[in-house]
C-alpha cells in the first residue's frame, strides 16, 4: 500500500502520541509538596524527635496550598536500639502511625523517607556492608507493618545514598527492593542513584525491573547560587551573599559583606580560598539562568522516558542565606520546569530552610517563626503553591490556645518550644509507667528551663487568670522539693529576670509513685531574680512583669541540703482551670 506524504506525518504523529501516552500512564498521583524536616530526625540518639512540630491542623494547612505529597524525613538509625540496626523505638512507630492516619485522611501522599548516616557518609566506617545492614533491619520492619496501608503511603529505600556505597549501591539497592516484596508488593517505592541523587548518576543507572519503582533526584543547580552563604565548601560558600538569579553582570555579590568590584575579583578570591566554588563560579555567567536549568532537567526527563519509568524531583530549594527576590526567581525556574515536564517535586523544607520563610538580609533562622503565621507568600507562590486559608490557619495549635491546651513535655518536647537543661536532668527510658520522662539527680541543683513559643507566651500571660500548670511527678525521698518559676528574660541590672515561684514539697505526697499537680498560676508570688548577665542576686521587690514573661523552670532541690534520691517529672500541660 502506498502510503502518502499526509499518512505518514499523521503516522508518525499517532506513533508520537502512543509514546507520550505510555508515559503520561506512568505519571505519578500526585503534584507538588514538601520535605518535612526535624519532624522525625534527630541526630542524638539519646533524644526522641520533635514529634509534635506538625499536627493535623497543619496537614489542614498544607492541603489548603496545594500540597498533595509529604517526603517526611526520618533519621531511622539513630532511633533505633543498637543504633543502626536494633529495634526502632516503639514511641517513633507509633508516632509514625498517626502521621500515616493523617495523611491517609486528608489524602496527602506520605513518602517514609531513611534519611539515616547524615554527615557519617564522609567516615571511613559507613561502609556498604554497615549501610546494607541497616537497611536490611529498617526495612524488615517498616515492611511488614505498613503493607495494608493504602497506597498513599510510599517507600524511600535511602535519602541521598553517599559516595562511600561506590559501585556497590545499585546491587543493594536490589536487594532492598526484593525485600520489601517479600511483605509488601502494593506499595510503590522510590529509588535513587548513587552519589546523593544527582541527575547525572541517574543517567548512568540501568533501571530495575521493578514496574512500581519511582526514581528520584534532587536537584540544586546552579550549586553556587543554591548553596550561597552556607558552609558546605567552608569559607569559599560561606563569605558569598547576594549571588543574582539570573546571572547579571551588572548585579555583583558581596564576598564578606563588601561587593565585589568585578567578577574577575570575585574569582581571584574564591582561588585563594581553595573551595570548589571557585570552579562553580567560572561557569555560573552561562549557566545562572533559566536555560540551563531546563537543560539539566531535560536530560533526566530523557532518560525516563527512555526507560519507561516514573521521575520524581525528592528535593529542591535556595536556602535562606540568598536574597529574597533572587531565591523566588531560582524556586519558579524550577518549579516551572519541572510542571512543564510533568516531574513532581518537594521543597526541601516547609517554615524554614529551602521554605517558605523570609529570614531577611542575615539568614538567620529566628526560633520565633512557624508555619503558617510567618510564612512568606512571594516564595509561597514562586514555588507553586498558595497561602492556606485563613480559617485552617485560626485553627492551627498556637492559634487555638487557651482554648486548648498546651502540651510542654510529655517525653516528647512541645510544638515549637525550646529548652536548657542545667544540673544532673535527662531524658530517660526507664518508667514502666509513663515511659519517656524527665530525670534529675541529686548532685546539686538541676532543672529545665521551658521557652514556649511567642504566641503561647502572649496568651499565657493574657489569660493567667484563667489558667493552670498542671504535671505529674515522682518523688522518691520527703526531703526532695521542686520548684516551678516564671521568667522574665535577663536584662541585666535594670532590669534583672524577676521570678515568680510557686513550691511543690514531697513531704505532701506520697514518695515512690506517680501523683499529679495542678497548679492556678494565680498562686505563683515573686521571689526574686538571679541574674547571670551581671552574676547578682535581686531580693523580691514586687517588680515581676507580665509583659517580659519568657519562660517556664522546674528546678529541683532538697530540703536542708538533703541531696538523695532521684525525682521524676512528665505530663508536663498549661491549660484552663
Amino acid at each position: 500500500m502506498k502510503i502518502t506524504r499526509q499518512k505518514h506525518v499523521w503516522l508518525i504523529a499517532f506513533l508520537l502520541l502512543l509514546t507520550g501516552l505510555a508515559f503520561a500512564q506512568n505519571s505519578l498521583p500526585f503534584t507538588k509538596g514538601v520535605n518535612l524536616r526535624d519532624y522525625f530526625t534527630t541526630w542524638d540518639s539519646s533524644k526522641l524527635p520533635d514529634m509534635y512540630r506538625y499536627d493535623e491542623a497543619d496537614f489542614v494547612c498544607m492541603k489548603s496550598m496545594g500540597i498533595d505529597v509529604i517526603r517526611l524525613v526520618t533519621s531511622f538509625g539513630y532511633q533505633m536500639e543498637p543504633e543502626d540496626t536494633g529495634k526502632i523505638r516503639e514511641e517513633v512507630l507509633k508516632k509514625l502511625d498517626e502521621v500515616c492516619d493523617l495523611a491517609e485522611k486528608h489524602q496527602i501522599y506520605l513518602i517514609i523517607d531513611n534519611d539515616s548516616f547524615g554527615t557519617r557518609w564522609d567516615l571511613d566506617t559507613t561502609t556498604p556492608k554497615v549501610i546494607e545492614e541497616h537497611l536490611t533491619s529498617l526495612w524488615s520492619q517498616l515492611a511488614p507493618r505498613y503493607k495494608d496501608r493504602s497506597e498513599y503511603i510510599i517507600y524511600e529505600i535511602q535519602n541521598e545514598p553517599g559516595f562511600r556505597t561506590g559501585s556497590d549501591w545499585n546491587k543493594i539497592q536490589q536487594r532492598m527492593i526484593d525485600l520489601i516484596r517479600t511483605y509488601d508488593t502494593k506499595h510503590a517505592i522510590i529509588v535513587s542513584p548513587q552519589n546523593f541523587s544527582a541527575i547525572d548518576d541517574l543517567l548512568k543507572l540501568k533501571p530495575y525491573k521493578d514496574p512500581n519503582l519511582i526514581y528520584t533526584i534532587h536537584f540544586y543547580e546552579p550549586a553556587v547560587f543554591c548553596h550561597q552563604g552556607d558552609d558546605i565548601a567552608g569559607e569559599g560558600s560561606r563569605n558569598l551573599l547576594d549571588l543574582a538569579f539570573p546571572y547579571d553582570k551588572n548585579k555583583l555579590p558581596k564576598y564578606q559583606g563588601k561587593t565585589v568590584e568585578s567578577w574577575e575579583e570575585l574569582l581571584k578570591i574564591e582561588e585563594k580560598t581553595g573551595s570548589w566554588f571557585y570552579w562553580g563560579l567560572q561557569t555560573y555567567p552561562k549557566e545562572g539562568n533559566v536555560k540551563f536549568i531546563n537543560d539539566r532537567i531535560k536530560k533526566a526527563v530523557a532518560w525516563a522516558k527512555k526507560n519507561k519509568v516514573r521521575l520524581f524531583c525528592g528535593e529542591i530549594g535556595s536556602g535562606v542565606t540568598t536574597r529574597l527576590s533572587y531565591r523566588a526567581a531560582w524556586n519558579k525556574a524550577v518549579s516551572d520546569t519541572l510542571k512543564e515536564y510533568n516531574i513532581p517535586y518537594c521543597t526541601w523544607g516547609l517554615d524554614y530552610g529551602c521554605g517558605f520563610l523570609d529570614f531577611g538580609d542575615t539568614g538567620i533562622e529566628e526560633a520565633g517563626c512557624i508555619f503558617p503565621d510567618d510564612i512568606n507568600k512571594e516564595l509561597v507562590e514562586s514555588y507553586g503553591f498558595s497561602m492556606p486559608d485563613a480559617d485552617s490557619v485560626a485553627n492551627t495549635t498556637l492559634n487555638s490556645f487557651p482554648q486548648k491546651q498546651y502540651i510542654v513535655f510529655d517525653g516528647i518536647y512541645g510544638k515549637n518550644i525550646s529548652f536548657n537543661q542545667f544540673g544532673n536532668i535527662e531524658l530517660i527510658n526507664e518508667d514502666d509507667l509513663h515511659g519517656y520522662c524527665l530525670k534529675a539527680k541529686y548532685t546539686g541543683q538541676s532543672g529545665t528551663v521551658f521557652f514556649p513559643p511567642k504566641k503561647i507566651i502572649s496568651a499565657f500571660a493574657a489569660n493567667r487568670e484563667a489558667l493552670c500548670i498542671s504535671f505529674s511527678v515522682k518523688f522518691t525521698d520527703k526531703n526532695q522539693k521542686l520548684d516551678l518559676h516564671l521568667n522574665d528574660t535577663d536584662e541585666g541590672s535594670e532590669l534583672p529576670p524577676w521570678q515568680n515561684t510557686y513550691t511543690v514539697k514531697a513531704s505532701d505526697y506520697k514518695t515512690d509513685q506517680w501523683v499529679t499537680v495542678v497548679i492556678p498560676v494565680s498562686k505563683f508570688k515573686e521571689s526574686g531574680a538571679w541574674s547571670p548577665k551581671v552574676n547578682q542576686w535581686f531580693d523580691p521587690q514586687g517588680k515581676f512583669d507580665w509583659s517580659r514573661f519568657e519562660g517556664i523552670v522546674f528546678e529541683i532541690k532538697s530540703e536542708n541540703d538533703i541531696t538523695n534520691g532521684d525525682v521524676y517529672i512528665d505530663d508536663i500541660v498549661i491549660k484552663k482551670k
